[in-house]
């Protein structure tokens, strides 16, 4: 039995691998992607069992293993510190601890949700079919956020305009008007707040991979500021959306310009939202 241990990080992870006699086989920091832990992976022979700590980016990894019948244990992140206390921390460290814990069978070990099958599960369920696939064509938007948008929308046609949706949408500010004063209104809890969670979050994606939004974005940025420019892009997204269900209409681009997601050579891809 090989046993594999792994510090995962956003562009790289550190990999250390024990025999059955707990000596290290194999070690190396290698970038994250597929390819990287095939050729990782080709030299062993046998079973292999292979862990990580459940901090950001493991759910592309613990597909990886998956695909390839490799068991992924998920370690508790703060359950692991508790037991595997060191003075010297570092990456190799880290990844030898988790290796050596894995051997000895003392895993503390953190729920893995089994995002595909329940995918699987939700799909049959619903009835949105064309809509659905539609929607996927625009940046930022996956599987989740398109159920969620569809799910919460209901019907389309109650909403006359892409202005009221956006409203609905909580993207829109309210207004303040008093004494020949007009101010804008900030912070409105009208409206539907999972919309705004939506299409807020798939805003972050769309300028984080795709340049016409990112352009779009840091334009708005200049003038007003990070997180005005990011309710603008999520208010231009829900508008798309409103003339894709209501007019039944295919989608044209973001303010006219085709969107291509900008690949990087790692994966997973980052999305930060704060840039």
């Amino acid at each position: 039995m090989t046993y594999v241990g792994i510090d995962l990080h956003s562009t790289n992870m550190v990999i250390v691998a024990l025999n059955s006699n707990g000596e290290c086989i194999k070690q190396d920091r290698i970038a994250c992607s597929p390819k990287a832990l095939d050729e990782f992976f080709s030299s062993f022979s046998g079973p292999i069992k292979a862990v990580v700590e459940c901090t950001c980016f493991w759910f592309w990894l613990a597909d990886w293993f998956r695909s390839r019948d490799i068991p992924l244990q998920l370690a508790h992140a703060k359950m692991v510190k508790a037991i595997s206390y060191a003075k010297v921390k570092t990456d190799k460290v880290d990844a030898l601890t988790l290796a050596k814990l894995l051997k000895s069978d003392l895993i503390p070990e953190a729920y893995q949700i089994h995002i595909g099958r329940l995918e699987e599960a939700i799909e049959q369920q619903t009835g949105f079919g064309e809509d659905a696939k539609r929607l996927l064509e625009l940046p930022g938007f996956g599987l989740v956020t398109v159920w969620t948008v569809l799910a919460e929308i209901g019907d389309i046609n109650r909403f006359p305009t892409a202005k009221q949706f956006a409203s609905y949408c909580r993207l829109v500010p309210g207004s303040k008007d008093s004494g020949g004063t007009r101010r804008h209104k900030s912070g409105c809890k009208d409206g539907n707040k999972y919309l705004r969670v939506a299409f807020s979050q798939a805003a972050i994606h769309a300028y984080t991979h795709y340049k016409p939004v990112r352009a779009f974005y840091k334009k708005i940025k200049r003038r007003s500021g990070p997180q005005v420019a990011r309710v603008v892009v999520a208010k231009h997204l829900a508008i798309i959306v409103w003339h894709m269900l209501a007019k039944d209409q295919p989608y044209k681009g973001f303010k006219g310009q085709p969107t291509k997601s900008v690949t990087h050579a790692y994966w997973p891809q980052p999305i930060s939202p704060n840039a």
